[in-house]
């Protein structure tokens, strides 16, 4: 009986044994393994109507007779031929090929009358039709006495005709046979890719769960089968079978087990020696990311030293002994209270930049400027609790000063500050003009250039056809463009174009001006036209 204990692997449940070496059917394509590249290959031809003639080469149990399968069902017909006939081969292949093809039982007598009617039963267009032949169990020589003269028949027919052989059958064929086909397809055995792909397709067909096999499985039956698909798939079978039968297994299977459990020991010891690897590498990286931080941290902390104390030296100071200081520091602390409880700094690598930013904004705040929201309402609030009738001077470093106007007046400069806030008054109204210019620009507000202006062709206005006369006199009351539903009905429903054409002709001769409105153009009456016009008594 098979003990638990020595099996290496779980099998999940399985409605049936998945592993049986028939060949596979249209139905099957989900389990097909290693062959992509060579169906891809032969649909390309069919699909781009390339007729060929190919040599299909494989050992038995490789799985031509799937391939083949597979490949049909993407063609516009496949026409199998897999019984080779023992009496008179050639005569009964040729006139199983016309009755197939032509789907006719009366075979003509003569050959070229047969060839002809096989060339007329393949349709001119879409995807090509597949012939297919299929004998492992003949002899080679018997089958290439048989291609000699079918082979031009072949060549003469819109198809990709696929003969499929063994090594061995292959070796029989006369240089001169093989040279008549376009291309030889080698059918390989599985790798070890291939191999675990195969059985966990296979699995996964007839459960519910995802399954893999195990490494050391895949490793082994590449060792026992050198990646032959039915014989790999003989050996799933097999091992399926006794496992969930619980069977006596023979010496292949127990010494089987037993490698696969000496190989999944070898994998778990590598794995911890290269775990162990990796967790050393890890904290060799570490040490040295802690030497540059603490490295960046020492140059980060001088920087801040420096840059304050060269802000000690060039943080400008206004000195005036008749004017009055607020104490800035005494308001702002009795309105925004400074914070007892710092939050905790963010971990990571943006937490010394947090505390720099934290620290930069109290000192920003202590000085006076606004740092958040509610720092412009507490400003707000102390400018609203000053004197209205005294005015306020802001400084450039953020400080607000009271001035008395009767110390300003009594000061040679008091003429000179008028004269400067009434020029600044004057300026600050320039800057919004040259801001709401700008903030036209951001709003893509379009400014159109003049229209080119034309001299006005007098002969032109005294021989105007009936149109442009309607359209002259609706242009005298009111502007009109080339979309207008009005002038385009009194000229008889024309298009836009033609109406387009009309004012663009009469825009040239200086009858009429345009100006551009958006993406629409305006057409009215030119000044030169009007006086004329008028001067002519039609206006």
């Amino acid at each position: 009986m098979v003990d638990a204990k020595h099996i290496p692997f779980d099998l999940p449940n399985m409605r049936i044994n998945p592993f049986n070496i028939k060949p596979l059917n249209p139905k099957d394509k989900p389990l097909l393994v290693g062959r992509n590249e060579i169906i891809s290959k032969i649909i390309g031809w069919c699909k781009h109507r390339s007729s060929r003639m190919i040599l299909l080469i494989g050992n038995r149990g490789t799985g031509r007779t799937s391939l083949l399968n597979l490949v049909g069902n993407e063609a516009y017909k496949h026409f199998q031929f897999n019984l080779f006939p023992t009496k008179d081969p050639m005569k009964n292949l040729l006139e199983e090929l016309y009755i197939t093809i032509v789907s006719d039982f009366e075979v003509p007598r003569m050959h070229q009358q047969l060839q002809e009617n096989l060339i007329n039963s393949i349709p001119e267009t879409g995807r090509l039709p597949i012939l297919s032949f299929d004998y492992p169990n003949i002899a080679g020589s018997e089958i290439a006495d048989v291609f000699k003269q079918l082979s031009q028949i072949l060549r003469s027919l819109d198809a990709v005709s696929i003969i499929a052989l063994t090594p061995a059958q292959l070796a029989t064929w006369p240089q001169e046979l093989i040279d008549e086909f376009d291309e030889e397809i080698k059918i390989n055995s599985f790798n070890n890719s291939e191999i675990n792909e195969m059985i966990a397709k296979r699995v996964n067909s007839t459960c519910r769960e995802k399954w893999k096999p195990t490494k050391g499985l895949v490793e082994e039956i590449q060792e026992r089968t050198s990646g032959h698909p039915s014989e790999s798939i003989k050996l799933m079978r097999k091992i399926v079978h006794n496992v969930k039968n619980k069977e006596d297994y023979d010496s292949e299977l127990n010494q089987l087990f037993s490698n696969i459990n000496s190989k999944t020991n070898d994998y778990s010891i590598e794995n911890e020696e290269k775990i162990q690897d990796e967790q050393i590498e890890e904290e060799n990286i570490d040490d040295s990311e802690n030497i540059d931080t603490s490295f960046e941290e020492s140059e980060e902390i001088q920087e801040e030293i420096e840059y304050e104390h060269h802000e000690e030296f060039e943080t400008p100071q206004i000195i005036d002994e008749k004017i009055d200081f607020v104490d800035d520091d005494e308001e702002y602390n009795k309105i925004i209270p400074e914070e007892l409880d710092e939050p905790p700094l963010p971990t990571g690598v943006f937490g010394k930049l947090g505390g720099r930013t934290r620290d930069r904004n109290k000192s920003m705040r202590k000085d006076g400027f606004a740092v958040f929201r509610s720092d412009l309402e507490t400003m707000k609030k102390l400018q609203d609790n000053t004197p209205a009738e005294t005015p306020i001077l802001e400084t450039e470093d953020g400080n607000i000063l009271w001035i008395d106007d009767q110390i300003i007046s009594k000061t040679t400069f008091g003429n000179e500050f008028e004269h400067k806030k009434l020029q600044t008054g004057i300026n600050i109204q320039e800057q919004n003009s040259f801001e709401n210019t700008l903030m036209g620009i951001q709003e893509n507000k379009t400014f159109s250039p003049p229209e080119q202006s034309f001299n006005l062709d007098i002969e032109k206005l005294r021989s105007l056809d009936s149109n442009e006369i309607k359209v002259i006199q609706l242009c005298s009351k009111r502007e009109i463009s080339p979309s207008d539903e009005e002038m385009r009905n009194m000229l008889g429903g024309i298009g836009r174009t033609r109406l387009s054409q009309i004012c663009n002709g009469l825009h040239k001769q200086g009858i009429l001006s345009v100006k551009k409105i958006g993406r629409s153009r305006m057409f009215y009456l030119s000044n030169s036209a009007k006086s004329q016009l008028m001067a002519w008594g039609n206006l």
